[in-house]
């Protein structure tokens, strides 16, 4: 299938078999589902119903503004409202529509939906591809540069996720209609620049993309009216966000100039560079001087839909580091900001496809940069493993704080710039019924396995006693290393009674740190909170405990976790026993 509008290119005699080019379409479209299978299943590791960040306001805030308006303008203001540089209606119609069917807010629900924009975007992408073929080939590499760790922030967030993953949407729609041609489609196109733009700022970039559809197909009344359109809808957009505050002041001369370009190019080239900023700008340059030549003297024989994706993601990443450069906690390489450098890279790479001149080549070559795109879904997704999960269980360890605190003051990594702010959102939401902030509850084994009495070297840092739960967090390893399967866990003693917990993840970087030549300090942390309620009054010894496949093992301690009968009572014991991590400063 190729488009009327494009020239082939010449062709050599050899014709793959029907039996092969099943074989390829069905690889081509493994290789676009096995990432989304990946992140689906990393997603139950890392997704947390918690905010973070812009949620307290955006998401929370926005609803709590929504509850005390009464009338019908003030509602529509709310969502008009600018945040930042960003007038973000979009995500805010998704927030209000879950809230007004659950009664609720999820963020887990929220970033599932983004993500399955992201999905829904690869969809697109390929299908709007005039070759069904080389739609495959940038299905399968889009799928492979979005659904991996390295864009970690977009996957397993809401703020994010709801935002830049729908954008990508969003936009490659727009563009999809404007190059089926029609007066129609040209409307929908429009329609959806609109929500593109009141989505998140650099949505303004698909307007350019679009006059360049419009322009290359010589539809001059469309483009005409697009240029009309596209002014009218910059100016509503500003106008929208009036006095709102922006990341930072505008640059000045050419140090700022260059300071911009400079992150431009480092946000278009990052998602090849695997996180080196260095080899991210050059890459960057390479990838628009590309592109720049293939318009410049290749434009009659390349695909108009891959060629607008292509300006529009190096227009947003432009857009972007106008708003971000100076800046200096928010890098070019933000993860955040990947998905666009994702798309520009897969459609100039299947631009150039057919201007090969044989098909053996184009068949290589196609096979050439899969295998590439594969391989940086793979490095990266073990490069940014470790990313990811700190920046799921900050969401874990604020939770866990809130619980036993009541408070996020305090909390060594924040995830709000006003501790205090947050507590009273929270409180409000709360009393609302619209959100609760739920720690993660530690496990209760239905039976005790045999155990066997083992040397386990363990550390208690928390042992306290809330009025809704009981906290419990340390360490604990067998003395010389047995295996590395071995997880912990905490046995609690009262008389005959006897209740065994399991021990949620808790990263122990200290552990690590004193034990270098150990493979099995990963699993060693652990943090047991157990609810109040679920233990009767009364003092309970604590034996440490490590199951693994083939072995459950413990220790008993001298520690005793005291229960008292009235609920409301606080206290914190936190002691070392056993052997301190050497090396490592008391957490």
């Amino acid at each position: 299938m190729t488009s009327p509008g494009l020239s082939s290119p010449s062709e050599d005699t050899w014709h793959p078999s029907l039996k092969i080019r099943r074989l390829a379409a069905a690889c081509l479209i493994l290789c676009t589902l096995c990432p989304v299978l990946f992140v689906a299943l990393k997603s139950r590791q890392f997704l947390q119903n918690m905010p973070m960040w812009d949620e307290f306001e955006t998401v929370l805030g926005f609803v709590l503004h929504l509850r005390s308006t009464d009338s019908i303008a003030g509602e529509i203001s709310a969502f008009f409202t600018a945040a930042n540089e960003h007038v973000m209606v979009t995500s805010r119609f998704i927030t209000l529509l879950l809230y007004k069917l659950t009664g609720g807010v999820n963020f887990v629900v929220l970033a599932v939906a983004g993500n399955a924009f992201a999905f829904l975007a690869v969809l697109v992408l390929g299908h709007a591809v005039a070759s069904r073929w080389l739609g495959l080939l940038a299905s399968a590499m889009a799928s492979l540069l979005i659904f991996q760790l390295q864009n970690y922030e977009n996957l397993f967030s809401s703020y994010a996720s709801i935002d830049h993953f729908q954008i990508v949407l969003l936009t490659t729609t727009c563009l999809f209609l404007l190059t089926r041609g029609g007066g129609r489609q040209a409307i929908a196109g429009g329609l959806f620049a609109v929500l593109a733009v009141f989505t998140l700022a650099h949505g303004v970039a698909v307007l350019g993309a679009g006059a360049y559809v419009l322009y290359l197909q010589k539809r001059r009344q469309a483009f005409r009216l697009w240029a009309v359109f596209s002014v009218v809808l910059v100016a509503v957009f500003l106008w929208r966000l009036g006095s709102a505050s922006t990341a930072g002041p505008p640059f000045h001369g050419l140090a700022g100039l260059r300071a911009m370009t400079v992150y431009w190019l480092t946000t278009v080239g990052g998602i090849v560079s695997l996180g080196n900023a260095t080899v991210a700008v050059w890459a960057g340059l390479a990838l628009v001087a590309t592109l720049c030549v293939l318009i410049l003297y290749r434009r009659d024989r390349l695909d108009p839909f891959l060629t607008a994706v292509a300006i529009n993601s190096i227009l947003a990443c432009l857009v972007i580091a106008y708003g971000r450069f100076n800046l200096l906690e928010v890098s070019p390489l933000s993860s955040r900001y990947m998905v666009q450098s994702a798309l520009a890279w897969t459609s100039v790479a299947v631009l150039i496809m057919p201007l090969l001149p044989a098909l053996r080549s184009r068949i290589a070559a196609s096979a050439a940069v899969l295998f590439l795109a594969m391989a940086i879904c793979v490095i990266a997704s073990m490069n940014f493993m470790k990313e990811a999960r700190q920046f799921s269980h900050r969401r874990v360890a604020a939770a866990r704080y809130y619980d036993e605190h009541g408070t996020f003051v305090g909390l060594r990594n924040p995830i709000f710039p006003k501790a205090g702010k947050a507590d009273q959102i929270v409180t409000a939401v709360r009393d609302a019924g619209i959100f609760h902030v739920v720690a993660d509850v530690s496990p209760r084994a239905g039976r005790i396995p045999a155990l066997t009495p083992y040397p386990i070297v363990f550390q208690f840092d928390l042992l306290k006693v809330s009025a809704a739960s009981i906290h419990l967090r340390g360490w604990m390893l067998t003395r010389e290393q047995v295996s590395t399967d071995l997880e912990p866990w905490l046995l609690l003693r009262n008389g005959e009674a006897r209740y065994l917990y399991r021990g949620l993840a808790d990263p122990r970087p200290d552990v690590a740190r004193a034990y270098p030549d150990r493979t099995d300090t990963g699993n060693s942390g652990f943090y047991c909170i157990i609810p109040r309620a679920a233990l009767p009054h009364g003092d309970y010894a604590i034996d440490v405990v490590l199951i693994g496949g083939r072995r459950s093992l413990s220790n008993a301690t001298n520690q005793v976790l005291a229960v008292p009968a009235a609920a409301a009572v606080g206290g914190t014991s936190a002691g070392n026993t056993g052997q301190t991590p050497k090396r490592t400063s008391k957490p």
